[in-house]
């Protein structure tokens, strides 16, 4: 299950030019204090820093053959090894101040790096020196796809730490700082690279795997990828910036996923965290009818952008078979007429009889919505 946002090719790049003039107008700016001017330089720098999980699908819009979509992972399978046949999610980060077009109206990046770890998230830590390192990346290799291809097109390389590291420079820059300044001597060092036009810095194929035991086992601990950016300008603005991506599950193995699914389906729909208990918040165990219902239309085209949304009739169905048992539960007509007015909040002609009755309700949920307000237990 994955997290989806609109495609990239029109919000992100909307986004990115505006920076980019920023940028620009920043730059080009005379300002009495110099020192004002570079931390204008650094402000409009640090915000334009994005992360994306870019997935490529077709028939998404019907003018465009194929649409690339920011599909940020909810849960990441642990791996232990680097090749495999499944694929993983790519990380790419973007500087969208930075534009190609602007390379010789604005002061050159001569150096940028990149570097990002996999921590461990919790809800009193936001000073990223305090978040702990959960364990290590791995940037996984596709059986069928040469191992060098890919490295020599991003440039990125796993640290003997673990953490993802990739070196960018221009070909004008003759000094290289971060790498010994940050004591990373395993990186390798390839020209800047863009993406539609804007500086960015791809990792592909991302696998990740726990140091803890502890951890291993728990389902509800949440992670995401921390990235640091370093960029050099004109070798005399250095900027700084770190950020994290969105928090997401690990899972060991795949009998781990359908419960982190469900668990991450309720939480969000309910609107609290996870760590929100029901036994100490109790009107937090139930969900309206309403809620629910806008979410299964969406459920299969929010994974498969490619795919429909749930019609009346099909979710008339789930909903049947959500709360038939409701029904077959009841021991009286007395139970079975309570239970349709909270459903539907009016009685139908009743029968007689007990099964005569619960079939009569059967066959209305089939035809007929339940009320939006009506609650549905987990």
């Amino acid at each position: 299950m994955r997290q989806q946002s609109p495609g990239i090719a029109t919000i992100q790049l909307l986004a990115a030019r505006e920076f980019a003039t920023l940028f620009k107008k920043v730059c080009s700016s005379t300002l009495e204090d110099a020192e004002e001017q570079r931390r204008l330089i650094e402000d409009v720098v640090k915000e334009s820093v994005v992360i994306e999980w870019p997935r490529t699908f077709p028939g998404v819009f019907p003018d465009q053959a194929e649409s690339e979509l920011d599909f940020a992972p909810l849960i990441h399978r642990a791996r232990n090894v680097v090749k495999c046949r499944t694929s993983h999610p790519t990380m790419r980060v973007k500087i969208c101040a930075i534009s190609e077009s602007n390379e010789m109206m604005c002061p050159q990046v001569a150096e940028t790096f990149y570097r990002a770890s996999l921590v461990k998230l919790s809800g009193d830590t936001s000073d990223c020196k305090l978040r702990q390192i959960a364990g290590k990346m791995i940037l996984t290799q596709r059986e069928g796809i040469a191992a060098t291809k890919s490295a020599e097109q991003s440039g990125a390389v796993v640290s003997a730490e673990g953490k993802l590291l990739c070196s960018q420079s221009s070909s004008h820059s003759q000094i290289m700082l971060f790498a010994n300044k940050l004591s990373e001597p395993m990186v390798r060092t390839t020209t800047l690279k863009y993406e539609n036009g804007v500086l960015c810095a791809t990792f592909p194929e991302i696998g990740v795997t726990l140091n803890s035991m502890v951890d291993r086992r728990t389902l509800s601990t949440r992670y995401a990828i921390q990235v640091e950016v370093h960029i050099n300008i004109d070798n005399r603005i250095i900027v700084t910036h770190t950020l994290v991506s969105h928090p997401f599950l690990i899972a060991i193995t795949n009998d781990q996923t359908e419960p982190l699914l469900q668990s991450i389906f309720w939480h969000r729909l309910l609107n609290c965290d996870q760590q929100e208990s029901s036994d100490y918040f109790p009107d937090k165990s139930q969900l309206d009818w309403g809620t629910l219902r806008q979410a299964l239309r969406a459920f299969i085209k929010a994974q498969v952008p490619t795919a429909r949304f749930l019609s009346d009739c099909e979710l008339r169905h789930i909903q049947t078979m959500l709360l038939l048992p409701r029904i077959l539960k009841c021991g009286s007509t007395n139970e079975l007429q309570l239970l349709e007015i909270n459903m539907f909040g009016t009685i139908e002609r009743q029968e007689r009889d007990l099964h005569e009755e619960m079939k009569r309700l059967r066959n209305r949920l089939l035809a007929t919505s339940v009320l939006d307000t009506f609650l549905i237990e987990r």
